[in-house]
């Protein structure tokens, strides 16, 4: 897999997060911010989306993918 192939599968997911996202707010159910305000789901979500990425890129862009993992941290959990 080149670095093409995983974002293409990584707009794929975004496309497939944002589509499950619309859905929950449409519920009204609150499920979504209850989660999203959650900090140890949103660090375990977190970790494995990372640990996955580190596998399929064999190890090549860790420091870029824990990068983008802390950003997202930042932006999740004890809001």
């Amino acid at each position: 897999m080149n670095l093409d192939d995983l974002k293409k599968a990584a707009e794929d997911v975004k496309d497939q997060a944002a589509a499950a996202v619309a859905g929950a707010k449409e519920s009204g159910s609150g499920l979504l911010d209850s989660v999203l305000k959650d900090e140890a789901k949103t660090d375990a979500a977190l970790d494995a989306v990372a640990d996955a990425a580190k596998k399929v890129t064999g190890g090549r862009f860790d420091d870029k993918i824990d990068a983008v993992r802390d950003a997202a941290d930042d932006k999740l959990g004890e809001i």
